[in-house]
């Protein structure tokens, strides 16, 4: 079945003859992605501890 699809893909002009899915490509983008969303929350927690330092307290 996956020969009849690259063949049909091949005769389309969608893969060419010496191109190669290399499946670390996939892991590689995870990893980016789960790098964004890491550096994301980092951001956002040092963002929020910022602003919830405590206030001068007020003299009675």
């Amino acid at each position: 079945m996956m020969l009849k699809q690259r063949r049909f893909k091949q005769k389309r002009g969608l893969l060419s003859s010496d191109e190669e899915i290399d499946p670390m490509i996939y892991a590689v983008n995870m990893v980016d992605c789960m790098l964004v969303l890491a550096v994301g929350f980092l951001i956002f927690t040092i963002m929020f501890m910022s602003t919830s330092t405590v206030s001068p307290q007020e003299k009675p």
